[in-house]
């Protein structure tokens, strides 16, 4: 029987949940949490496991009524947006590995074209190396297509599954 994940536990101790919402940093209305606040926990996030939920508690020496559902709604909030940026970037990572294909596709085609045509219109060593190196040129031409459909977009999906992750993450502010 397979079971559950576990879930780990993030702890934070911050001066005062006002510093942790970074009111006065941001002029935006949105509930936002402070950059080093994202960066700790992100750090703390990306050395746990891959499986399992998060449970983020965050230790303040004053917690004033309704201070946990607004650092709840920052942080969740917070990590709902980076998800969607990452997710952003791997739509445009995959958009531009299809516009390289395309393109190398052509570049592939006209050049091995162009080394056939070579060897059918002349002879001779010299002629043989250059259409040799236009094939070969030809296929490095499909190395950055391949690499954008194929690669470059794992650690980006790696980095909104991990946003989606703390956004989904149980929030508990405690008093000291």
């Amino acid at each position: 029987m397979k079971q559950p994940p576990a879930e780990t536990t993030l702890k934070l101790e911050v001066r005062s949940v006002t510093q942790l919402l970074d009111r006065d940093g941001s002029p935006l209305i949105e509930p936002r949490i402070h950059p080093d606040v994202a960066e700790v926990l992100w750090s703390d996030a990306s050395e746990e496991p891959k499986s399992g939920r998060f449970r983020i508690e965050v230790t303040a020496p004053t917690v004033d009524s309704g201070d946990e559902e607004r650092v709840r709604e920052a942080i969740r909030y917070h990590y709902t947006w980076e998800a969607r940026k990452a997710q952003e970037e791997i739509d445009e990572t995959l958009r531009d590995g299809r516009k390289s294909l395309v393109i190398g596709l052509l570049v592939v085609v006209l050049l091995l074209t162009l080394a056939e045509v070579l060897l059918i219109w002349s002879s001779g060593r010299f002629m043989a190396a250059v259409s040799e190196s236009l094939i070969i040129f030809s296929w490095v031409v499909m190395w950055s297509p391949g690499e954008l459909l194929l690669y470059a977009h794992l650690p980006i999906r790696r980095r909104r599954k991990l946003s989606e992750k703390l956004a989904e993450a149980e929030v508990i502010v405690r008093a000291r």
